[in-house]
């Protein structure tokens, strides 16, 4: 994303394709949303195993494929609504690709903040809890950007 912006932010020189620019300005989004659902599911998995006292062993054991398929799913839309604006094809086609950021950005605020209110009520020893308070700000935190860059795709 921060190449388009080197390379001609505004596509005034017209270096490179608009197709190419497009798709390197937009792949911060789905980037980002990747970002945001593997902590969703790190943490549900997370509470999911002290519930039923399991050690996690591998990488997101019960949501693994949810997860490799909301990621491409993710890459897929956003890649096909660059292509699409750099194209010079009219609105309508890009308006499903903020309308699938808006809602997914809200599922996903909605998801973080129950997960970890899960795994905050699993947490039973009070000196656990002490230690994962800065854990669970920056996680709320998470969920208030997912919100509202859910918002600032409109």
């Amino acid at each position: 994303s921060a190449l388009a912006f080197f390379i001609d932010p505004f596509y005034t020189e017209k270096n490179i394709h608009p197709v190419i620019l497009g798709i390197l300005y937009g792949l911060r989004y789905p980037c980002m949303n990747s970002a945001l659902v593997l902590l969703l599911f790190f943490v549900h998995d997370m509470a999911d195993s002290i519930a039923s006292f399991n050690r996690v062993e591998s990488f997101l054991p019960k949501t693994k494929l949810i997860f490799l398929v909301n990621t491409f799913l993710e890459f897929v839309i956003q890649i096909f609504a660059d292509i699409m604006r750099g194209l010079g094809f009219a609105s309508p086609w890009l308006v499903i690709c903020q309308y699938y950021f808006l809602i997914f950005g809200m599922i996903i605020a909605i998801m973080l903040t129950r997960f970890g209110h899960e795994l905050w009520s699993e947490i039973q020893l009070p000196y656990l809890k002490k230690r994962m308070r800065r854990f669970f700000i920056c996680y709320y935190g998470c969920a208030i950007c997912a919100f509202a860059m859910s918002i600032g795709a409109l």
